[in-house]
């Protein structure tokens, strides 16, 4: 049986940086049994020999009250691993160490990986590492994950440590027994032995924490907090930032006047040519073999026109992702949290919601699953309701194309003013909602603002290369199967005749079947109705429609957007264009999601009333949408 190592320690302790230097890219994400706490697996290959390293969720203490600390708690007192490695944070010292008693308590070999000494330089204080280790009975290892600095060290010390005797609890198991027995009350019990743990950590903190006079890097950190969470600056600040990160992805031209692309627009332009360039090869081999009609609408209609239409767009989808990975590595998107609960709790709602909803910008499914961290079951269920309604990023490929298309200049404008708009559906959903069918008071928010840090340009790529791997691996199996069936029912009749006009084909009678539904909406087009269809299924789908049922129109083997924008642009207008982003923004999330929610739910009742309510919202906001901007346009 192979040596299992677990990592435990607080949030924000850089227990993550951790696993990552030590699995590379061997991790792999899943759920523990019977819980939707993730998951997280890996191997260290780097020593003498393999050690399978389990992540467990990030908690302050282990006392099984929320799912995580009830997954880690069971995990190393049943699972039994080889040894814990305890990351603690050193430039918070005493509140890491509550935990780490408790770990001592559960008679697991044990080692304290004491992260972020670079910090702890920086402002000039000391920690007696020789001292800490032999008062907590257990090898302190000082380390700085971020910069890999002592992390070979601390696996050599581990290895040898998992083969040694436990260490001995901090606190006589009977002592605790005895305080316990004199309470009535449990949490009475549970807060007197609470206050002894702490009574150990603060002598232990006085004889190793040598603190400086001078707490300049502390200071930094408050002087930019003035600024980034002032009562009336931080809300437009935000928006700025954002405002700014969508320019230079999406906007063309990045400065108004100047015709200078944005990076993202400059390489989007360059993929797009590579995949004309492919498509070229390939439509002059099937010409050259005489493919049939059947075969060539399949792969030039479907895969470089479907499938080409959304890998067109990784270069943004990245470059997105790059910046959002920026901004939550520097802790910003920490007070991006905070200075929302400010302005949600004015509405009765709990600023713990956005953090589900922020990581619903990446992908609904992690959101969705991340509300387990709300202890309020009513806002629980809320936040679950909420959270697609964010801008994930298989939207995003949508609001491109169709702003590339109708947009020109405003291209950067119209992306973000859909990022915006999903969190005001939001928050006006949370508003109704709360005073109706989720009456109650929001739970109170409490949570830790990191220090600011530069991030490191290891972990952003390792950042933007997971959420990108996962966008491509999609294009690459669901978005591909779905534009291979939908080119081949494009291209026959009920009837399985071939037939030159697609909207007399099996598709094209679906999509006018369907396509009435959408007329007040300003998008009633057969080849819009069917993307809407196949965005049920997976976002991505709505684009790679599009691409498959415009990018042969005109019969032309075209590899690259120019159909597809050519064909929006013929089929749209301004105003329906921005109603149908607007309904893809907020109506029911792909299958993915939709299972998640029933996971969290737990009941197909509450999952379908949730999917009926967003695309209801979808429904109503997009036709406001397209009657204003009828007007504006």
């Amino acid at each position: 049986m192979a040596i299992r190592f677990a990592l435990a320690g607080n949030p924000n302790c850089g227990k993550t940086t951790l696993f990552n230097e030590l699995t590379g890219s061997t991790a792999h994400v899943g759920n523990w049994p019977g819980v939707t706490v993730e998951r997280r697996e890996g191997v260290y290959k780097k020593g003498k020999e393999a050690i399978a390293i389990i992540d467990l969720p990030g908690i302050y203490s282990l006392s099984p009250y929320t799912p995580e600390e009830k997954v880690a708690s069971e995990y190393i007192r049943n699972e039994a691993p080889d040894l814990v490695i305890n990351i603690v944070d050193a430039t918070n010292l005493e509140r890491n160490l509550y935990l780490t008693t408790q770990i001592l308590e559960t008679g697991r070999p044990m080692i304290v990986a004491l992260n972020m000494m670079d910090e702890v330089e920086q402002r000039g204080d000391r920690i007696d590492i020789g001292v800490l280790s032999k008062r907590l009975g257990v090898p302190v290892m000082p380390i700085t994950a971020v910069r890999n600095k002592g992390v070979t060290e601390l696996m050599e010390r581990a290895l040898a440590a998992s083969k040694e005797a436990p260490p001995k609890p901090l606190i006589d198991p009977e002592e605790i027994a005895a305080i316990t027995q004199a309470h009535a009350d449990p949490y009475d019990a549970e807060a007197a032995v609470a206050d002894l743990r702490y009574r150990i950590i603060g002598e232990m903190s006085a004889v190793c924490l040598k603190k400086a006079l001078s707490k300049e890097f502390l200071t930094r950190s408050d002087k930019i907090d003035k600024v980034v969470t002032h009562r009336f600056f931080a809300i437009p600040l935000f928006i700025l930032v954002m405002l700014l990160v969508f320019q230079i992805t999406f906007g063309d031209p990045l400065i108004p006047g100047t015709g200078i692309p944005s990076p993202g627009v400059f390489i989007q332009g360059l993929t797009e040519t590579l995949i004309e360039w492919i498509g070229g090869h390939v439509a002059g081999w099937l010409e050259a073999a005489n493919a049939a009609d059947w075969a060539v609408a399949v792969v030039m209609d479907g895969v470089i026109g479907g499938v080409g239409a959304v890998l067109s767009f990784i270069p943004q989808i990245l470059m997105l992702f790059l910046f959002l990975s920026m901004l939550e590595d520097s802790g910003y998107m920490a007070r991006a949290a905070f200075i929302m609960d400010r302005l949600l709790r004015r509405f009765g709602l709990s600023g713990k919601a956005f953090v589900p909803m922020l990581m619903g910008f990446g992908c609904s499914v992690p959101g969705i699953m991340a509300t387990r961290t709300l202890e309020n079951e009513q806002d629980r269920r809320l936040t679950i309701l909420l959270t697609p309604f964010m801008s994930c990023g298989a939207k995003l490929p949508i609001y491109v194309v169709f702003a590339g298309a109708l947009f020109a200049e405003k291209q950067g404008l119209a992306i973000a003013c859909m990022y915006f708009l999903g969190i005001l559906v939001a928050i006006g959903s949370g508003v109704l909602l709360k005073k109706t069918v989720f009456r109650g008071q929001a739970a109170p928010f409490i949570m830790e603002l990191p220090a600011y840090r530069f991030p490191t340009f290891k972990n952003t790529m390792r950042h933007m290369w997971d959420k990108g791997k996962e966008y491509t691996v999609r294009a690459g199996t669901v978005i591909l199967a779905s534009v291979i069936v939908i080119s081949f029912l494009k291209s026959f009749s009920w009837s399985f005749q071939m037939v030159d006009d697609p909207s007399l084909s099996i598709i094209g009678s679906i999509g006018r079947a369907i396509q009435g539904f959408f007329t007040p909406l300003g998008f009633a087009t057969w080849q819009a109705g069917v993307a809407v269809l196949t965005g049920f299924l997976a976002k991505e789908d709505v684009v790679a429609t599009l691409g498959t049922l415009y990018g042969g129109a005109d019969g032309e083997l075209d590899a690259s957007n120019a159909a597809l924008l050519a064909g929006i642009a013929g089929a749209f207008t301004p105003a329906s264009a921005l109603s149908f982003m607007t309904f893809n923004l907020l109506a029911m999330p792909c299958m993915a999601a939709v299972g998640a929610m029933h996971q969290e739910l737990g009941s197909w009742k509450r999952t379908l009333f949730t999917v009926g309510y967003q695309t209801a919202v979808a429904y109503v906001v997009a036709m406001l949408v397209y009657w204003v901007a009828s007007i504006a346009f």
